[in-house]
């Protein structure tokens, strides 16, 4: 179990990684979303099933508006809360931790997944701070998971009295 870590600004994920966390992340959520967008016309029209579908499959409807809006919640939502990680977040070798070093709660990821619909957030990004509005609203940031291990390994080693080199 990961405990309280002081967060310092070079543990940090930069933008480049963060870019790339999103641009994943969000190329997921599109093929989800389409996915089932397909698949919920498919259903209608095999089987008169109309419960997921959402007609024509272009992403300015807003029907697949709204099933992206819900596919992201829930991608987002689940990965997150369950590994502080979501697949981009794999790729880039980071992760989510509140700021004192502790994994995320579900309310801090509910509150951090929210703030990614508002409007223009990732502008929030522009300047030198790796920290976007949904950061900083859920008081989590993103980590560069090796140097958060490297800290949290000599904070364990400095707390059991070892002699570090």
């Amino acid at each position: 179990m990961e405990g309280p870590l002081e967060i310092t600004y070079d543990m940090l994920a930069d933008k480049s990684k963060r870019f790339v966390n999103n641009v994943i992340d969000w190329v997921i959520c599109i093929v989800l979303t389409l996915g089932l967008g397909l698949t919920g016309n498919w259903l209608y029209e095999a089987y008169g099933y109309d419960g997921l579908a959402i007609g024509d499959i272009t992403v300015n409807t807003f029907k697949f508006n709204l099933l992206h809006l819900v596919v992201s919640v829930v991608f987002y939502g689940l990965f997150e809360s369950l590994t502080s990680r979501t697949p981009g977040k794999y790729v880039t070798e980071t992760k989510v931790v509140m700021r004192d070093g502790t994994p995320p709660g579900t309310n801090a990821v509910l509150l951090r997944t929210l703030c990614r619909l508002i409007p223009f957030e990732a502008l929030s990004f522009i300047g030198q701070f790796t920290i976007g509005w949904h950061d900083a609203l859920s008081r989590t940031l993103v980590v560069d998971v090796y140097k958060y291990n490297k800290a949290l390994q000599l904070k364990k080693a400095l707390a059991a009295g070892k002699q570090i080199v």
